[in-house]
């Protein structure tokens, strides 16, 4: 007798719960990770179909795909799409129409301006006819000579669905100099600097994506100075009194080996202490 639709879909939400207990994590985690794939492989099929132009992933899904449970969860899935502002929004709804599988996909409500040029968006994801999950996107221009890697994505096999091809995503070196960028910036747009949580991105990519020193340099070196907010070399940096808990929370989260800010500082002041050395 041929298995329901409604059947498939509570056998795919078992599937997502026992996955997520053998991997350590939550069933919400994962179930927000499969989220991100859909739309990632729908984005690849439009760009392999010629809908779209080339597009990336960045932030935090970026290193997600790269370490795994070892990254922070994120909530946003930050994409760069090779296009105008302007074009931006027509680009991705044509992407949202190719869809993956049995998933369907559209964009709920309208696009918000963020203070750094991005859409917010909320995708609405249907799983064979039936709400299923929502996917919050950071959507922004990009330049077409970005470098970028290709990531595995991550697997769907094991949960009954279609595994989808390699994600492109932002290359580590551009990748760890913006989060420098961001974290070290004094007091952005007149607030205390909020970025505490990109210290352990930092230092997690460093320790685990075997990244070359020079090109973390060099990608620093144009980063701070396209964006001019303040000067490269960041010889040392002391974290503001307010990231102290949060990064310790952080760092037991991703099961980082001490939740000691003191170590981490002198980690990570000395990571840009090694960049600077390198030639």
């Amino acid at each position: 007798m041929p298995t329901s639709q409604s059947e498939r879909r509570r056998a795919l939400e078992r599937r997502i719960t026992n996955v997520a207990k053998e991997q350590g994590t939550t069933a919400a985690r994962l179930r927000r990770l499969v989220g991100f794939s859909v739309l990632c492989e729908t984005l690849s099929e439009a760009a392999a179909r010629g809908v779209i132009p080339f597009f990336f992933v960045k932030g935090g899904v970026a290193i997600e795909l790269r370490l795994g449970l070892l990254a922070r969860a994120t909530r946003d899935l930050d994409i760069g799409l090779c296009a105008s502002p302007a074009e931006l929004l027509p680009f991705f709804d044509a992407a949202l129409d190719v869809g993956f599988g049995d998933f369907r996909l559209r964009r709920r409500g309208e696009a918000r301006m963020l203070g750094n040029g991005a859409l917010a968006l909320e995708i609405a994801i249907e799983y064979l006819g039936r709400p299923w999950a929502t996917v919050d996107v950071d959507l922004s221009p990009a330049n077409a000579d970005m470098e970028t890697d290709s990531v595995q994505p991550i697997a769907l096999a094991e949960l009954g669905l279609e595994s989808p091809r390699s994600v492109p995503c932002l290359a580590v070196p551009a990748q760890i100099a913006q989060k420098i960028h961001a974290l070290t910036e004094p007091e952005p747009r007149g607030r205390p600097n909020p970025r505490a949580r990109d210290v352990l991105d930092v230092l997690l990519l460093a320790e685990r994506a075997e990244v070359d020193l020079a090109a973390v340099r060099a990608a620093c070196e144009g980063i701070f100075a396209e964006r001019a907010a303040h000067t490269w070399p960041v010889s040392s940096f002391a974290f503001p009194p307010g990231w102290r808990g949060i990064l310790a929370e952080l760092a037991r989260e991703v099961r980082y080996d001490t939740d000691d800010v003191v170590v981490i500082e002198q980690r990570f002041n000395s990571y840009l202490a090694r960049l600077i050395e390198a030639g």
